[in-house]
């Protein structure tokens, strides 16, 4: 908010940030955007630091945070089914190596990150309005993730989910191994541009 508002110059907001790899090419112009168009912009990311938090000790090492803290990611208790879209299969993966315990934290890593980015869309969704959300394709493939979080927290919300996909055929042909994964589904070459 300092930064679209030009509380602080571009640089500093910058050098402040743990900026992933592809902020330049991803983020930086969605950003800049906003801000010359006086958009809002929401950063719904859980903090890091909470997410690794409950990777090593799980989802109940959250409840000894401060109140404060505790308003940075979303409202405890935070439901898991481990068979929810993605869930299942990090689950499955980790478990088939001898892993439950280190399994499920990491599972409950991945839930406290998408259901605060979802408790943050419904704070910020715009009445009769849309909200656009920007996320990597592990938060809401298949209807999992930050989906799965949003229809339970408000059930009757319309919410369309975008999965692209890598196609190698130069017609770009559907793929049917894609069918569910998406209600629009976005076939690119897969000699595309990548910028991660």
């Amino acid at each position: 908010d300092e930064y679209l508002q030009d509380k602080i110059p571009q640089n500093r907001f910058e050098e402040e940030m743990r900026l992933w790899n592809n902020y330049k090419t991803d983020y930086k112009p969605l950003i800049e955007f906003a801000k010359t168009n006086h958009l809002q912009f929401v950063a719904t990311n859980v903090p890091r630091r909470y997410a690794s938090v409950v990777a090593q000790h799980g989802l109940d090492s959250l409840q000894a945070y401060t109140e404060e803290a505790k308003s940075y990611f979303a409202k405890l208790p935070i439901t898991v089914d481990t068979i929810t879209p993605g869930y299942a299969e990090m689950f499955g993966m980790m478990s088939a190596h001898g892993m439950e315990a280190e399994a499920m934290k990491f599972v409950e890593a991945q839930a406290v990150k998408d259901a605060t980015m979802a408790e943050k869309i419904i704070d910020y969704l715009p009445k009769n309005g849309i909200f656009l959300h920007y996320n990597g394709d592990y938060h809401s493939k298949s209807f999992g993730g930050i989906y799965w979080y949003l229809k339970a927290m408000q059930p009757d919300l319309k919410i369309a989910v975008i999965h692209v996909a890598q196609s190698k055929n130069e017609s770009l042909e559907f793929i049917e191994d894609k069918t569910g994964t998406g209600n629009f589904i976005l076939f690119i070459p897969e000699d595309f541009t990548r910028t991660y």
